[in-house]
This record gives structure tokens, sequence and C-alpha cells, in this order.
């Protein structure tokens, strides 16, 4: 209740004001429960301060039950638990978390993981995100905690798909599956200003000629770029290589390349029948990031021989003058393997003056 007339120390236009009162958390102090509540305020003279528009009748009242929602589902989240239910501490289901998507992460946990997200402002990575769920996200984390996007494709989505998809001008990473069109890469610099990282994964073998025409159309602020795929094709592929202009890119300073989880292509499918043929293609395309300083591969085991060619590797090496670190990580144990030891020994031996050479069994 208030007077008719305000005090003079008060600023009239700040007036009418209404405020919100929901509980922000329960702690358990001795036997008994207490909860804190936090104030949000939602009108302040005549702007609501959700949406800064003008108020007016409409507005105010469509903006209570949007209010009421909102504390109906923070005490949905208070009451259900779920940590307590789950056995686990708030600290270990972040932990999980991390190395989730968030859609996966709700799928787990529901929608009272995204309380936790934000009360610690947990970075997040989502996954091909439809409006109604971007529509969710945003009113239950900041948007800064986004920062990673994983999507299938992005040259046939509508304009106001793509909009709803800058959600965060904090994106750094994005990760596109079979992308075709290399054109739309133009697209990530204008939604995503702040990318410093592009992933591709592919279901099917992709060429380097392929892999080096995005380099036309990548943006200098990318420092990482990854490829996931079965295998490269053989570099003889083509057989007027030798005509064939390539792309030079000075932007890229970390390069991954995942050929874990498939055999790579056989001798017999290099059209000159050389055995490093695959070491040899990805090697020419290395070559193609002028400022490169870090290169991972990951392979199988079974795989390795074809990677341990000191030649190859000191070719790299002499044509990439920032090169710092190469790092091939083997799934599988060869340890056991004396001769595939002494082959990286030799390999660290000849590059140590120049980078370091590291082999991670896993």
């Amino acid at each position: 209740m208030f007077s008719t007339q305000l005090p003079d120390s008060l600023n009239v236009e700040q007036y009418p004001m209404l405020f919100g009162i929901m509980r922000l958390f329960v702690e358990k102090k001795n036997d008994s429960l207490t909860s804190e509540y936090q104030i949000k305020l939602l009108l302040k003279g005549d702007t609501l301060m959700r949406t800064q528009e003008k108020s007016n009748r409409e507005n105010v009242l469509n903006e209570l039950p949007i209010f009421k929602e909102k504390c109906d589902e923070n005490e949905r989240i208070l009451s259900f638990e779920f940590i307590t239910k789950i056995g686990l501490s708030s600290d270990i289901i972040l932990e999980i978390a991390k190395y989730l998507i968030l859609n996966d992460a709700i799928n787990v946990f529901s929608t009272n993981i995204l309380l936790s997200l934000r009360q610690y402002e947990a970075r997040v990575e989502i996954y091909q995100p439809a409006n109604e769920f971007i529509n969710m996200i945003i009113r239950k984390l900041k948007p800064k905690q986004i920062v990673s996007l994983r999507l299938n494709t992005i040259w046939y989505w509508t304009q106001p798909e793509l909009d709803s998809l800058v959600i965060s001008t904090n994106v750094i990473s994005l990760i596109l599956l079979n992308l075709q069109e290399i054109n739309s890469i133009n697209k990530c610099e204008t939604y995503f200003p702040n990318l410093i990282r592009l992933s591709l994964w592919y279901d099917n073998e992709v060429s380097v000629r392929f892999l080096n025409r995005i380099f036309e159309y990548l943006s200098r602020s990318i420092k990482i770029f990854e490829v996931h795929c079965p295998a490269l094709a053989c570099s003889h592929y083509f057989s007027n290589q030798y005509n064939m202009t390539f792309s030079k890119n000075i932007g890229i300073e970390h390069f991954l390349l995942d050929i874990s989880h498939f055999p790579l292509s056989s001798m017999n499918d290099c059209l000159h029948k050389n055995e490093s043929c695959f070491l040899m293609t990805t090697i020419d395309f290395i070559q193609d990031m002028s400022n490169i300083r870090d290169v991972r591969l990951i392979t199988n085991k079974y795989n390795i021989n074809k990677l341990l060619d000191l030649n190859e590797w000191r070719r790299l090496v002499d044509n990439c003058f920032l090169l710092k670190k190469i790092t091939l990580k083997i799934l599988g144990n060869i340890l056991q393997d004396e001769e595939l030891v002494k082959k990286i020994a030799i390999i660290q031996e000849g590059l140590r003056q120049a980078v370091e050479f590291q082999v991670i069994s896993m």
C-alpha cells in the first residue's frame, strides 16, 4: 500500500513499479529448511523490463503468466531434488554435463539441469536446435553460456530459422555434419562473428581438393580446423593434380584429422600403389596451412604403420616453419610391438631438433 503523496526524494517517473518474487534456493540448516528469495523487477515506469517495450494494459497482463510460468518451473526444480534422488553431487553432475551436448544433458537430467548450468555459468553446446528448443533455453540460460553449435546442414535453412540461431554472440565453435555446399560457410561469419573453431564430420571419405576449396570461404578468425572422416581420397585420384591450383590458408594454427573409427585405404587403393599415399596426401594438405603450429592425427593401431614415414614428416617440418608439435593418438595398445616402438623412436630422434613428435596410445 502506498500513500497518495510520494516522498520528495523519490523520482515519480520510476513509478509504477511491479515486482515479482520467487525462491532462489532451499537450504537445509540443522533439521529445518530455509528458503532464499530473489526479487525481479517486472515493470518500471512505462517500461517492461524483460522486453524493454513500452507498457500497455495488454503486454503487462501478458507478463504476469510468463512470470508465473517461471515461478512454477522454479518450484518444480526445487521440489524435485533431482540431485538428491540420483545420489550424485552437483559437482559430479556438472562434470558429467561438460561431456554432453545440452540436448543429451536435458534428456538425462531433465530441464532441471538448466538451473545448475545457469548458476555456475557452465558453457554448453547445442545440437540442431528447433525454434521451440531455442525459446526454452534462452529463458533459462544466459546467452553467453552457449559457445558451440552442432548442425546437420545450414544451406537449406529458412531465414527465420537462421535468425533464431543467433542466440548468442559468444558462439566460438561450429560443428557441421556432412557439409557439401561449401559456399554456405560464408553464413558462418555473418551469424557467428566470434567463431574460432570449425569441425567437419563426414560419413564418407573426402578428397583433399574438396577440403582445400573450403579455405576459399574461411574467415581468418578460424584458428582451429578439424576433419573427422573415414579416409582422405588418394591424391593420385586426380589425373590433372599437377595442374590444379590449391588455396593457402594463413589463419589456421591447429589442425586435427580423426580417422580413428575407420580403416585407412589399403595400398591397392592408391593408383601408384604407394603405401605412404595417405600420409603424403595428408601432409600435402597440411602444408597449405602456412601458419600451422600444431597437428594432431587420430587413428587406430591397425593403421599406425602407414603413418611412420620419417621422410614425409621431415617434408612437413621443412615446409611449415611455425610448426611446433605433432601428435599421433592411437586407439589400442602398441607398446607391446617392439618394431613399432623402434620406428617411433627413430622419427622422434630425426625430428627432435625441429618439433616435438608425440605418440599417445589410448
